[in-house]
């Protein structure tokens, strides 16, 4: 289990009381790592590793950037693929979206793990359930794509043709890394498809526990 440096001490992951970045272990021997901590979702205890909700970071980057990570821990982030790769031991995951009418949806799974750059962060997940509909089955053991790494199934780049980065097949069924374009005019490709139907997202939060 996580654990978090608070006054100097070490406390297990779940104690914070408020919302805010925090300081934890893996325990991997590789040191501890700073985070964005969620508190009052479903219980608490979820550690933020992607975020958006005004458009204000770029994610059309490459793929050092996103193994390195980028953004602000408590603004708009990319925690980075290297990191996450370090959490993703017996963890679950939560995605939270809002449309832009400020409708909500979420959808979790009860597996998730990302692997490292040697065999191309490809995603593993467990069983869905919730509202979202589950718009990540398809990518299932699927390889990070970014502009200047293409691991997709399609003719093209799908991180050129949608402006993002993500475990892409033939090309998405979801885009959460996609150019964000709520209140834009145009294609719009910060999506979960199923929610809201092709419609921009307002605000995405990606988290594990």
């Amino acid at each position: 289990m996580l654990k978090v440096k608070m006054d100097g001490l070490m406390k297990v992951l779940q104690f914070p009381r408020v919302h805010g970045i925090y300081e934890v272990d893996p325990r991997d021997g590789l040191g501890s790592l700073k985070v964005y901590c969620d508190i009052k979702t479903n219980g608490g205890g979820w550690t933020v590793f992607q975020w958006r909700r005004n458009g204000s970071e770029i994610f059309y980057c490459i793929l050092l950037e996103y193994q390195q990570g980028f953004g602000e821990l408590n603004g708009e982030l990319w925690l980075g693929i290297n990191a996450i790769h370090r959490l993703t031991v017996d963890v679950s995951l939560r995605n939270d979206m809002m449309s832009p009418d400020n409708s909500k949806a979420y959808a979790k799974y009860d597996e998730f793990s990302i692997a490292n750059a040697k065999s191309k962060n490809f995603i593993y997940f467990g069983r869905y359930s919730e509202t979202a509909c589950d718009a990540l089955k398809v990518y299932k053991g699927m390889k990070f794509s970014t502009h200047d790494q293409d691991n997709d199934t399609y003719s093209k780049n799908c991180a050129v043709e949608f402006r993002g980065a993500w475990w892409y097949v033939n090309c998405y069924d979801s885009n959460l890394n996609g150019e964000y374009t709520c209140g834009r005019s145009g294609q719009h490709l910060d999506v979960w498809e199923h929610f809201q139907g092709t419609k921009p997202l307002q605000k995405v939060e990606m988290k594990l526990k």
